[in-house]
């Protein structure tokens, strides 16, 4: 559910992680996911005319910050704080979450699929993520599709910014 960027599936998703968080307690896994699921839920509430996007925005950093207290050995927690603040529009704060999880490489735990993404917002790769988002076959897509986005708004180029959003929206018209 997490890689549909729609609003049906995040909140879906929401709501089964907190079932979850409920009946196993605290894992990161779970508040991984909740990390991701709050940070999508940020971007894809922007437009209404509410601040319940700061609201997802904060709820994605709050358990971004529980995720780095349990696993203080880990990069898993800085890898998700960096998500958080890549979503809520804050580069400079996930290069430096990215940066602290650099501490933690002599770990073996395997990098998510979605860590490069973070890495190309935060270094305005927006060739990488045209490929990304142009290959029908990665489960990532939707994701980087709206992460391309919301760097190309970054950019000093509205045209390009525009032409962006129009292949994006091919890929998530629904959100």
């Amino acid at each position: 559910l997490l890689g549909r960027i729609n609003t049906i599936s995040q909140y879906a998703a929401v709501r089964r992680l907190h079932q979850l968080l409920q009946e196993h307690g605290e894992s990161p896994a779970i508040l991984g996911g909740l990390v991701r699921g709050y940070a999508h839920l940020s971007q894809m509430t922007l437009p209404l005319l509410d601040l319940r996007h700061r609201a997802f925005g904060a709820r994605s950093l709050l358990y971004a910050n529980r995720l780095v207290r349990l696993t203080p050995d880990s990069a898993v927690g800085e890898w998700h704080r960096a998500y958080a603040f890549a979503f809520m529009g804050f580069p400079v704060g996930a290069h430096k979450a990215l940066e602290a999880a650099k501490t933690h490489a002599n770990e073996n735990t395997p990098e998510p699929r979605w860590l490069e993404l973070i890495r190309l917002s935060v270094g305005y790769k927006f060739k990488e993520f045209e490929q990304l988002v142009e290959d029908e076959t990665s489960e990532v897509r939707e994701v980087a599709a709206l992460l391309w986005f919301m760097a190309s708004r970054m950019s000093v180029s509205p045209a390009f910014t525009v032409e962006t959003g129009v292949k994006v929206r091919n890929v998530i018209p629904y959100s």
